[in-house]
């Protein structure tokens, strides 16, 4: 056996790191050390570009190729590059050979290079060009170390401030295996290299720069070029850096492969050599951007946290240049210039004004190249530049949403005072952009924001592919829209002509069109076959040029076939093959793909990836990256794949590729139109159903498989650090298109509908809800129930659910509560999207599936006392403050409006009705009425009337009116709006021309000479049919006028029974009957007009006739609407009922019962798609949804089994059996029980009690008064004494006690009095025998059994009085000027307090105290002046926390509250108690919260929310807490109670309520209201509703 001594082995080292300086001597020297200038343009320079070596490099020969000098590319070729002729060029050389020991690390090479940047007399400091740095392998180290240390070194900041730019060419960011070769070799001789071991993978020195260079990189634009080319290194070949160690994958990272070896990364052959034009295309972009920008770095310049912010805005996760910097890579010489130079394309550039140009292209003929070629024509002249390039094959950039979004974000980069409007909006309280609605970005962003700033120069957008955009002809008028305010020039490429691509309601405009023709296109692609006839297969160059122009001529100006036809070639072996890909036909690339597919189904291995990877491709809603194809393949295939990028290379033909986002990518749109036709034959066609069922499999597999544990979550591991599972890089893709690709899945497929169920049932559904709020798509989730419910309607029709029913059911029950869900709750989810796991399902129906699967009972938070137990069809519940009360509702096109008192008109979403925008209309909006075709909305008060644009969000026309407007219409076109005025005037505003018709009508000019006086009178109410062209109008006690507004003159008059005059007269006496409200059918096929009277009939008239078609008696229906499709009538009767009525039989269909409500609907309106009821009464607006709504066409004929005519409406009672609601409530602990009560006092004057120790029970235990409601409560512990007060005056004090077997003892009063005065506040001592009865007039003493008072104190203001049980004889008197104590016996005066915090306060006057069902603590309000504007109390009032023990005989003479809450108070509501040492109360935003009393300054702690549905319709509030911390709502006649709430968070923290406030979780941050919070309820001892 041969042994090797040790210094044979050393001789062997030294030899092979000798290798390569040995040669490098022979050819050429190393290079200088440190900086070296190349070239100095002078100072005019844009940049200083720095080139750093690697490891065993030189500053010469790193980038020279060779002996000859002339390689030297930094010095030789880029001055002489028109790209380069203002840049300062130098090289950075630094000791790094391993022929030597050495001292020194990377670290060391970047401080010398921070060094001599900063003391180079080439690169002046007072100077601010930007610096780009380029490094080759270990110089990329070098460069990313320097910028780490200058970001931490003050007297290096100015210097790395101005570096923008870093490229890496193949740099070991994640080390180098071969480092652990080199690293043992060196050991084998004398000598330390410490820098060799920083390259060694996972070396601390690596560790540190991969964990500081993102916090600081953020700012820069960085490029990594890979290798892709083995190399011999001595003693082995391969890849130096591999391609996962070359790129750091961080966001502002663009990414691209060079096909060359390790060190050919760096040194090139000639300037055309390919690696060098991509690197020098990539680096000369960037210049080029530079230089637009004006080249200088100022302290005005955007903020890259700015801008990392805008992006996150905006949702643009990708660089708009990524396109660019692509296609640049492949970019040629002179190809494309036949545009630059036609002079229709010189007259579009050179225009000052608006100018839009359309470049039409078949598929495949270079329209994307011509595009960048424009871009970077335009930069290079310095113009202001967008992009967009549209693709089907990505969700993110075929959308109009996307563009908008894109183009906002590049024109705030551009115009910094852009992206202050941009941020200004999402500044303001609630604002959310809807991300999907390109309507709404049009209208967010560009309309009402940055549109309004003012440019002085042309703007050129470039836009490639609009044909692939899925809302073109949107898109086109928003771009004729932007033009009309700023000068811009717009350039757009497509497969269709612009007039193919418009709707008929973009106005005409001129456009510049120009058609690719073949002509043009076989140059640039002659240029393209001799830049790369070295590959063609050809022995000789005769041959090859031979090829090259036989390739060109079967073209025929396709470039996409000449560029698939060379990479064919470069794959064909043998004569044969090569003319088989020659012979192929280019007219539609058909015999071309199909001749891949045929070879693909040779191939013996990869066939099934293959079929996989395509369908990916083909199918997935938006182009998937690498990895998540890499984690999606393996899933699909059930199989491991090694390298997913090769998989891609070896089985799928060229029809795929990965771009250089590491996005998969079809080779064309072509490519997807052939693989998806139905008469394509064979394995490799891809059946569009069955790829979507394939890829929703997928989905939930991910999204089932991959859940993280919620347990482990939140706990911490053994080190202290909160372990974190591995993300999966598909969980995204299939949480945002899961359901998506099932509405498009087959759905007689058994494995998806039992891995939906398997996904419905696990808490991975919870999991996606919270990820889709997040994101701020809460449609999805709605969307999703649909698509279930559609996906088990299409299964049924040929599958039945045998063998499948528990998964049947599973589906339909998540169906019906993702429907209702989004409605409920869709604003906590937006604003707290964790609350789906632990605060929504609780408060979800109990029959509801979320709450049977994801509520516990024994655990979290519960609700309990509700006897509501499923979803009922209110789908959302929209509340209002004080001083908003709605007034008037419509509906049109994706919306429905409220007119409110205070002015504004608020838009919602009309599917999961969250709120659109709000519209001020300057004064109390009385009517409201949207356009019939277009996003048009007219509102009306008293003296204004205003037309709003809702894709701009912005006021378009403002009519000044004399009377105020009774109603209003758009005509069915929407080119006129008819305007009706109690001044009996008629008005036509025309629309295109922005003005009234001639004079108004005056109906009432024909009336005189039948001695009709309308002329002096007002309407009352009138109502127009834009379908029927009529115009009813109404006036106290005369019959029913019918004017025709298109010939205008009268049409009819209608009296009650008869109808048309004409038909004769039943009338007794005139002004017998008066119309109450009137609505005509809006089915374009009828001539129908409901009319309600005020002695309650309800009479359908058929306009056309005249006559009487049904009268339905006594129905008191004081509102009228119409749906959309004229065939239900809605009313709303005058005890608060609505009615859906069949519109020309007055069958009643449906009917909503509100019993004793006597809240009238002040409005109703049907939704566009007619299947929602908007009702508007006193301070809410509730959205129905009756089960009638949704009935067929066919369930409407007269033989229908389902609905006929026999059958009675379907009753639907809102309210509880038991509707006698509770208006004061009290909770208590008597002394020997075990558990706490809750006296409710009801609005029938009787009294219940609620045991709150188990299940909630309650019991009737006395009547005090019957039908006079209980408004005040007061146990006295001691005695065990309960006292009433009611309505009208009536105090009672009984003593009640708990006896066994849940039963009570009720004694008869000791005290039963009857005043005339409203009664605000009662007290009861039992130890004194004494009752205190405070009412307006004064505050009265009474004994037990006395017939009056044995002392009284005259009233006053405000006054309130507390006492302790503690505080023997002893009550204190708050009032405004003092504090006064005084005894219980008489009432006589003890001594003052002073409360200097009250009275020498901004807030001196006493507006309320508040009894906190605390032994130890109350609570007061002031308030600076004695006004009971709600608008005044949020802000200027203040609350103080007091100690009852501080006001007793021996107390200080000068008391301080224990806490005030300060500015925490404009966010209180209402107090609702105290628990411990927290204050709890309810927020504007109706959150119950705590606060610590000690620290109020500590965070407050939001618990859980308050339903919308749960508050009352007169907006006040009953609240109370229980003993151990439970919260007791009052829910109209029901108690709802929530155990364990307090000790639930906003973000799922655990809390104990019962700890010091340094407990309280850290994330808690939500102190203030998301509005201005109404008054709190007048403070009592029990808390009172009226």
């Amino acid at each position: 056996m041969e042994t090797t001594t040790p210094s044979s082995r050393s001789f062997s080292v030294r030899s092979l790191i000798r290798k390569d300086t040995l040669d490098q001597a022979k050819d050429q020297p190393k290079g200088p050390l440190g900086l070296t200038t190349l070239h100095n343009p002078g100072s005019t320079s844009v940049c200083d570009l720095i080139f750093v070596h690697g490891l065993n490099g030189g500053s010469q020969s790193t980038w020279c190729r060779g002996r000859d000098k002339s390689h030297f590319w930094p010095r030789e070729w880029l001055p002489k590059d028109e790209a380069f002729r203002d840049v300062r060029i130098h090289t950075f050389g630094y000791s790094s050979g391993l022929s030597r020991e050495s001292v020194l690390s990377v670290h060391d090479f970047a401080t010398s290079l921070l060094v001599a940047l900063q003391d180079a007399p080439s690169i002046p400091p007072d100077e601010k060009a930007p610096l780009v740095l380029v490094g080759h392998s270990m110089g990329g180290l070098v460069i990313k170390r320097a910028y780490i240390l200058g970001r931490q070194i003050p007297a290096y900041e100015p210097l790395v401030r101005r570096i923008c730019a870093m490229f890496f060419l193949a740099t070991p960011h994640q080390g180098s295996d071969i480092a652990n070769t080199l690293d043992r070799m060196m050991s084998l001789i004398p000598g330390s290299r410490p820098f060799l071991k920083d390259l060694l993978p996972h070396s601390p020195f690596l560790q540190t720069i991969n964990d500081e260079f993102p916090r600081h990189c953020g700012n820069l634009q960085l490029f990594s070029f890979f290798e892709t080319r083995p190399m011999n290194y001595g003693v082995g070949k391969g890849l130096i850096v591999e391609k996962h160690c070359a790129v750091m994958n961080y966001h502002n990272e663009r990414r691209t492969y060079l096909d060359a070896n390790h060190r050919d990364v760096a040194r090139f052959t000639s300037p055309e050599d390919p690696c060098y034009m991509t690197v020098r295309n990539a680096i000369a972009t960037l210049i080029g951007s530079l230089r637009h920008q004006g080249g200088k770095v100022t302290e005005k310049d955007i903020s890259q946290e700015r801008i990392a912010a805008l992006g996150k805005l905006l949702g643009i996760t990708d660089s708009p240049d990524d396109d660019i910097h692509m296609l640049n890579t492949r970019r040629l010489q002179g190809a494309g210039d036949w545009l630059l130079q036609k002079p229709v394309f010189q007259e579009w550039r050179d225009a000052y004004a608006s100018k839009l140009m359309w470049l039409r292209g078949r598929p495949g003929s270079g329209k994307s190249f011509l595009a960048g070629n424009v871009v970077n024509h335009l930069r290079e002249q310095e113009r202001n530049v967008s992009t967009f390039f549209f693709s089907s094959q990505s969700e993110n950039k075929s959308t109009a949403s996307a563009f908008l979004r894109t183009m906002a974000y590049q024109m705030a980069i551009l115009h910094p005072e852009m992206l202050n409007v941009i941020c200004d909006i999402f500044d303001r309280k609630d604002s959310v952009l809807d991300k999907v609605d390109h309507n709404a970005i049009w209208r967010q962003v560009f309309f009402s924001g940055i549109l309004k700033t003012k440019l002085d120069r042309p703007q050129y957008w470039i836009i490639d592919a609009m044909d692939e955009c899925k809302a073109s002809s949107d898109l086109i008028n928003f771009l004729t829209k932007a033009q009309e305010f700023w000068p811009l020039c717009i350039f757009v490429t497509s497969r269709n002509s612009f007039e193919s691509s418009i709707n008929i309601t973009t106005p005409g405009l001129e456009v510049l069109s120009i058609s690719i023709s073949d002509e043009e296109s076989s140059n640039d692609i002659g240029l393209f076959l001799q830049t790369n006839i070295a590959f063609l297969p050809a022995p000789t160059p005769e041959a090859k040029q031979e090829m090259a122009d036989r390739i060109l001529e079967r073209s025929r100006g396709c470039f996409l076939w000449a560029n698939l036809i060379l990479t064919e070639l470069r794959q064909a072996q043998t004569a044969s093959e090569i003319q088989m890909v020659l012979a192929s036909n280019p007219t539609d690339m058909d015999d071309l793909y199909g001749k891949i597919l045929a070879n693909m189904s040779k191939a013996k291995y990869g066939k099934e990836l293959a079929k996989a990877i395509l369908t990916w491709a083909t199918c997935s809603l938006r182009s998937i990256t690498t990895e998540e194809l890499h984690a999606a393949a393996q899933m699909d295939v059930n199989d491991e794949i090694s390298d997913i990028e090769k998989s891609i290379a070896s089985c799928c033909g060229n029809l795929v590729y990965i771009d250089n986002r590491n996005r998969l990518q079809l080779l064309h749109l072509t490519a997807k139109e052939f693989l998806t036709r139905k008469d394509l034959d064979s394995e490799f066609a891809a059946d569009l159903a069955s790829g979507h069922t394939r890829l929703a499999i997928v989905c939930l597999r991910a999204l089932t498989q991959d859940r993280p544990k919620r347990a482990a979550r939140n706990r911490p591991s053994f080190g202290g650090r909160e372990t974190k599972p591995a993300k999966s890089p598909f969980l995204d893709y299939a949480s945002d298109f899961l359901f998506q690709h099932i509405f498009q899945a087959k759905s007689s497929n058994d494995e998806v509908l039992t891995l939906v169920a398997k996904f419905l049932g696990s808490p991975s559904i919870l999991d996606w809800i919270q990820h889709i709020a997040t994101h701020s798509e809460l449609h999805k989730v709605y969307q999703a129930g649909k698509t279930l419910l559609n996906f088990l309607g299409l299964r049924a029709q040929h599958t039945p659910p045998l063998g499948h029913q528990k998964d049947w059911s599973i589906l339909e029950r998540w169906g019906n509560d993702l429907i209702h869900l989004v409605p409920k709750f869709s604003r906590r989810m937006m604003l707290s999207p964790s609350s789906i796991h632990h605060l929504i399902p609780p408060f979800c129906p109990p029959a509801s599936i979320i709450y049977q699967q994801f509520h516990t009972p024994k655990r979290g938070l519960s609700v309990q006392g509700l006897s509501t137990t499923s979803w009922d069809n209110c789908l959302s519940t929209i509340n209002y403050p004080k001083g908003s009360s709605p007034f008037s509702s419509a509906a049109g096109l994706g919306f429905f409006a409220v007119g409110l008192s205070n002015s504004h008109v608020m838009l919602y979403d009309d599917v999961i009705f969250q709120e659109a925008m709000v519209l001020d209309h300057g004064e109390p909006v009385w009517g409201l009425s949207f356009g019939e075709t277009r996003r048009l909305l007219a509102s009306s008060g008293a003296r204004m009337v205003r037309v709003w644009d809702l894709d701009a969000g912005n006021e378009i026309y403002k009519i000044p009116v004399r009377s105020m407007v009774i109603s209003m219409a758009f005509t069915s076109s929407d080119d006129t709006l008819v305007i009706v005025a109690k001044s009996n005037k008629l008005m036509h505003f025309h629309m295109a021309d922005g003005c009234l018709r001639d004079e108004p009508t005056d109906w009432t000019r024909d009336f005189a000479e039948e001695g009709l006086e309308l002329h002096v009178r007002q309407p009352t109410i009138a109502s127009i049919s834009s379908e029927q062209k009529l115009l009813a109008i109404i006036y106290r006690g005369e019959d029913l006028l019918l004017w025709d507004i298109e010939d205008d003159r009268l049409h009819d008059v209608y009296e009650k029974e008869t109808g048309s005059r004409e038909n004769g007269s039943l009338k007794i006496a005139d002004g017998s009957t008066t119309v109450k409200a009137v609505a005509f059918s809006k089915a374009a096929d009828t001539s129908l007009m409901a009319v309600t009277y005020t002695d309650g009939d309800l009479i359908v008239y058929d306009t056309y006739n005249g006559a009487v078609v049904e009268i339905s008696r006594a129905q008191n229906a004081m509102a009228l609407c119409s749906s959309p499709d004229g065939r239900t009538l809605g009313g709303g009767d005058t005890m608060g009922n609505v009615t859906l009525y069949d519109f020309e039989t007055l069958r009643a269909l449906y009917r909503l019962s509100f019993e004793n409500n006597f809240i009238m609907a002040k409005s109703l309106a049907f939704t566009r798609d007619g299947q929602r009821l908007v009702d508007v009464r006193a301070p809410q607006c509730r959205v129905w949804q009756p089960t009638v709504l949704l009935r067929q066409d066919a369930m409407e004929e007269e033989n229908s089994d389902t609905v006929s005519f026999s059958s009675g409406p379907q009753e639907v009672d809102y309210r509880p059996l038991d509707s006698i609601n509770i208006t004061s409530i009290l909770c208590v602990k008597p002394r020997g029980t075990g558990g706490s009560f809750v006296f409710c006092g009801k609005e029938d004057g009787s009294v219940h009690v609620y045991d709150m120790s188990g299940v909630i029970q309650t019991q009737e235990i006395f009547t005090q008064v019957a039908n006079c409601a209980i408004t005040e409560l007061y146990f006295d512990d001691e005695t065990g004494s309960l006292t009433c007060a009611d309505l009208v005056g009536r105090v009672t004090s009984r003593k009640v006690s708990r006896l066994p077997k849940s039963q009570w003892d009720i004694a008869e009063p000791h005290v039963n009095i009857k005043l005339d005065s409203v009664i605000v506040q009662v007290l009861s001592s039992g130890k004194h025998s004494r009752l205190l009865v405070s009412t307006e007039e004064q505050d009265a003493i009474w004994e037990d059994g006395a017939d009056s008072c044995i002392a009284s104190l005259d009233g006053g203001r405000k006054r309130h009085w507390t006492a302790h049980r503690g505080i023997a004889g002893c009550l204190a008197r708050w009032t405004d000027s003092r504090v006064e104590l005084r005894d219980w016996s008489l009432l006589k005066f003890i001594r003052s307090v002073d409360v200097p915090d009250v009275t020498n306060s901004p807030w001196p006057l006493l507006d309320q105290a508040v009894f906190l069902n605390s032994q130890k603590y109350f609570a007061t309000r002031t308030k600076d002046s004695p006004t009971d504007d709600p608008k005044s109390r949020g802000s200027r009032s203040n609350i103080h926390i007091w100690d009852y023990e501080n006001f007793n005989p021996a107390g200080p003479e000068t008391v301080r509250p224990v806490c005030s809450l300060n500015k925490l108070t404009s966010s209180i509501e209402t107090i609702v108690g105290v628990y411990g040492e927290r204050l709890v109360y309810l927020d504007g935003s109706f959150w119950v919260c705590s606060v610590d009393i000690v620290d109020p300054l500590e965070v407050p702690v939001r618990h859980f929310f308050i339903p919308n549905d749960w508050l009352s319709l007169v907006n006040t509030f009953v609240l109370d807490i229980g003993k151990a911390g439970e919260i007791m709502f009052v829910k109209q006649s029901e108690l709802a109670v929530i155990k364990r709430g307090l000790e639930a968070t906003e973000n799922g923290t655990p809390f104990n309520p019962r700890r010091k406030s340094s407990t309280v979780p850290s994330t808690q941050s939500h102190g203030l209201p998301s509005r201005p919070a109404p008054p709190v309820l007048p403070g009592r001892l029990s808390k009172t509703i009226i």
